[in-house]
C-alpha cells in the first residue's frame, strides 16, 4: 500500500496535469512564473523550485507550502518524490548513493549523500549539481525542508529562536546569528549536534550560493546567444567596451602629461 502511494506521488510531480493538489496551490503561480514550461518529466515543479529558492521571487504562501512539501518529503522519505532532482542525478546515485530499498524509500540517505559529495566537489553530473546546490539553498527559504538538520536543532530552535515566526528563512538565520556569535567569543548555547551539522551546512550555503551564481551568468550567455536580438547586445556591449578602452587611454594621456610637467 505504502509504495503504491509513494508511485501514484512520484507520477503527479513527474505531471502536474495529474496532480489537482499542486495545481490549485500554485493556480496563480503556474501561469505567472511558468506560464512556458511544458506539463510532464517534472518540468513545472522544477520551474516552481527554482522560484522557491530565488528570494526575489514573489510566490503565492500556498504554492510555497505545496513545493516546500515535495522538497521536505522526499528529503525524508525518497528522493524519487524530487522527480528532476533524481532524474539530474541518477548516474551519481547508481555511481555512489544506490538506496539499499527501492520498496521502502532511502530515508534520506541519497539526499545526504549527494550533498557530501557535492561538498567534496566530487559530483559528476553538471545537471546534478545545479539540482543540488538548489537543494541546499532551500534550507536557508524552510529548514523544515532540511529534515535531518531540523531534528538535530529541534531543541535548539525552542529554546534560541523561541517566537520567531517560521518561514521567510528566519529559523536558519536566527541558528546561523547564533553560530555566528558563538565563534565571536559568546558563551555557546548550540547544542553540540546542531553546531556541527549548522557548520557543515554553512559551508554548503557558500558552495552552493556561488555554484547558482556561476549558472546564473550561464543562463544569461545562453539567453543573450539564442535572442533574436543577439546582434544588438553584441553591439551595445562592444560600444561600451570601445567607450571604456578610450576613455582608459585619455585617462593614461593625462597621467603621463601631470607626470612629464612635474619632471619639469
Amino acid at each position: 500500500m505504502v509504495k503504491l502511494v509513494r508511485g501514484r506521488l512520484i507520477e503527479q510531480n513527474s505531471d502536474s496535469r495529474l496532480n489537482p493538489n499542486l495545481l490549485k496551490s500554485c493556480r496563480l503561480d503556474i501561469p505567472k512564473f511558468c506560464n512556458k514550461i511544458q506539463a510532464g518529466e517534472g518540468r513545472i515543479v522544477a520551474c516552481l523550485k527554482k522560484h522557491f529558492v530565488n528570494s526575489k521571487s514573489q510566490l503565492s504562501m500556498s504554492c510555497k507550502e505545496h513545493i516546500g512539501g515535495i522538497i521536505e518529503d522526499a528529503a525524508k522519505t525518497d528522493i524519487r518524490l524530487d522527480t528532476t532532482l533524481f532524474a539530474a542525478c541518477r548516474q551519481d546515485i547508481d555511481h555512489s548513493c544506490k538506496s539499499s530499498s527501492d520498496n521502502e524509500g532511502d530515508g534520506g540517505s541519497v539526499e545526504e549523500c549527494l550533498k557530501g559529495l557535492f561538498q567534496r566537489g566530487e559530483l559528476k553530473s553538471v545537471i546534478c549539481k545545479t539540482e543540488v546546490a538548489q537543494l541546499i539553498q532551500s534550507t536557508l527559504v524552510d529548514i523544515h525542508v532540511d529534515p535531518l538538520l531540523n531534528r538535530a536543532c529541534a531543541i535548539d530552535l525552542m529554546k534560541i529562536c523561541d517566537g520567531i515566526p517560521p518561514g521567510e528563512g528566519r529559523l536558519i538565520a536566527c541558528l546561523l546569528n547564533e553560530l555566528d556569535e558563538e565563534k565571536n567569543g559568546r558563551i555557546p548555547k548550540l547544542s553540540p549536534k546542531c553546531k556541527s551539522l549548522l557548520s557543515k551546512r554553512e559551508e554548503m550555503f557558500h558552495l552552493a550560493g556561488s555554484a547558482l551564481k556561476l549558472e546564473s551568468i550561464q543562463d544569461l550567455y545562453s539567453h543573450v546567444n539564442e535572442s533574436p536580438h543577439r546582434n544588438y547586445f553584441l553591439i551595445v556591449a562592444m560600444t561600451l567596451v570601445g567607450v571604456i578602452f578610450i576613455f582608459g587611454l585619455f585617462c593614461g594621456r593625462a597621467t603621463k602629461r601631470k607626470a612629464a610637467s612635474k619632471n619639469k
